[in-house]
Formats: C-alpha cells, structure tokens, sequence
C-alpha cells in the first residue's frame, strides 16, 4: 500500500509493516516488482535510462552497525543488472564451481549498477551507512533480471546444483571439498557460454534449435529479436545438419504449432533451404513432405508468402 494515504490506518501502509518486520539486521524482498500498478507509470522511464528491459526485483535490507547478507552464494538463470537505489552494496562475483575463485569484489553506492551473468555464483552484502549512526538505515536495490538465450541449459545446472547443496549450511571456502555432493563427472564448466545466443551444445544445437524443438514460441522470438542467427546449422553427431525451420518442418509433431513457429522463423528471414547431408540439400516443403501432402502444402503457402512479402 502507498504511504501517506488518509483513508486507511497506518497499519496498512508499507512503511508500518516495514519498521515492523524489519529489524536492523534483516532484508526482504518484492519479487516481479515491475507488474505493481504503481510501478508501471516509472517503469518505462527507468529502462529508457538503463537501455535495457527485464523483470525487476526490489531487494531492501535495514543495516545497522554490521554487514547484512539478503542471500548467501547462488547463482540465477537469467543475466542480473544490480543497481542500487539507496545505501551501499557489496558485491561478489565467482565462476561457474562453487568454491571457485572470485573474480569482481567491488563495493557500490547509490545510483552504482553491476551485471551479473547468469550461471556465474555471486553474493551481495548491504554495508553499514554510518556506523555511529544512532539509527539502522534501509539498504535498497533494484536486480534487472535479463532473459538469457541458453536459460534452458542453465536451468539444468542450476537444478543439479539445488539438489546437491540446498539446505547443507556450507561455507563458500568448503564448497569445492563436498564436491562430492555433485553427479560423478560432472563438469567444472558449462558446456556452452550461456551468453552465446548460437552456441551448440553437446548434442550440436543452438538455443534457437532447442526452443524450435520444445514448441516455445515465445522464447524462440525473444532469441530472434536478440539477433540470434535464424539459419543456425545444427551439427548432431549423426544424421543431416537442419537449420531450426528443418526442425519445425521435420520434429514438431503438432502440426499447427509447427507452421506458427514456421511463420515466426520466416518473418525473421529464415531460407527455404533447410537440411543438409551427405552433399544433398533439401527444402522445407520436401522435408514436411515426408510427413504429409497436407502438410507440405502448407508449408509450401507459407514460403511463397513470405518470399512475396519480401519482394514488395
């Protein structure tokens, strides 16, 4: 609730419930900050300034004399933007191994912003405004979350990560000895750089691959506004090397879906010439083909809609 407001009691409003579950000494959260009608009229502004767009979380901490951590070591699936609002925050960043060495230790003031990309573990200490102050301040910061294209492959990790350490109490200096925790072999490394929007990954497809084959019409636009390359060749172990429409033509088994994520490859500019193998390439209509005639035909409208939109 807004502060300031006459028609309700102080107990409502957002500034009565913060001094009162707020000691010195803690932090909360507003998580997905950015769909509060009240936020909504400045939202717009704050991402012109930034230059960039994501959902927003709003994290507050009340400091008093000591240091004050909102999270201990984790890491996000999505690329972080921190930017702190009021108070100072320090931040540190690590690789992609718990226990691995930090690489960025650096303290921000308000109006100060750092980007953390997705995968990488990292931890935020709010710090002490003014040690003799007689009063605890509030340390505020804004985290940007911004979509990152193998967000699917850094789910994964995340997951295993989770299942291995939640709830164990460990320090950041013991994570490398309980490595144990983890799956046998498991890589100290990523297999792609998750910032990479057309890196393949071990089985030989790109993010845009992927997505083609899980039927997310919405993230596969995301991956193509970002600029990722719509003809990406796949490089599977075995078998042809398919662009994504070969995928939509040939993998999609709903068929409507299919001709939806076609239609959205298309409008990015995506060639009719989809599957390459042993010196022989072939169309989208001659892969959707080996499905059905009804398919095909159309795939076939598809294509001759688009090359005539092109042409004008």
């Amino acid at each position: 609730m807004p502060d300031g407001t006459k028609r309700k009691p102080e107990v409502v409003t957002a500034r009565f419930w913060t001094n009162m579950h707020v000691p010195p000494g803690r932090a909360f959260a507003v998580e997905a900050l950015n769909r509060l009608d009240v936020v909504r009229e400045w939202m717009p502004q704050l991402f012109s300034n930034l230059g960039v767009a994501g959902s927003v979380d709003l994290y507050a901490t009340r400091v008093g004399r000591n240091k004050v951590g909102s999270y201990g070591w984790h890491l996000d699936t999505v690329d972080a933007l921190i930017y702190v609002l009021q108070g100072a925050k320090r931040v540190r960043v690590a690789g992609h191994y718990p226990g691995s060495k930090v690489t960025m230790d650096k303290v921000l003031s308000a109006g100060s912003m750092v980007y953390v990309p997705g995968g990488r573990f990292h931890v935020l200490h709010a710090l002490p405004i003014d040690v003799d102050a007689k009063t605890a301040g509030l340390v505020v910061a804004l985290s940007i979350g911004l979509f990152n294209p193998n967000e699917d492959l850094l789910q994964v990790r995340t997951d295993t990560y989770r299942s291995a350490f939640e709830h164990r109490n460990l320090l950041w200096s013991d994570m490398t000895s309980h490595s144990a925790f983890l799956p046998e072999n498991f890589p100290r490394k990523p297999e792609v750089v998750y910032a990479d929007k057309d890196a393949l990954d071990s089985k030989g497809f790109g993010a845009i691959h992927r997505r083609v084959l899980q039927k997310d019409a919405l993230r596969l636009a995301m991956l193509l506004r970002q600029g990722a390359e719509v003809n990406l060749h796949s490089q599977p172990p075995e078998g042809p090397s398919l662009t994504p429409l070969g995928l939509a033509a040939c993998c999609v088994d709903d068929e409507e879906v299919a001709l939806l994520l076609t239609a959205k490859l298309l409008e990015f500019g995506a060639e009719p010439t989809v599957e390459f193998h042993d010196g022989e390439n072939f169309s989208a209509v001659q892969v959707a083909h080996r499905r059905n005639e009804a398919f095909a035909a159309q795939m076939a409208l598809r294509l001759y809609a688009a090359s005539d939109s092109s042409e004008l």
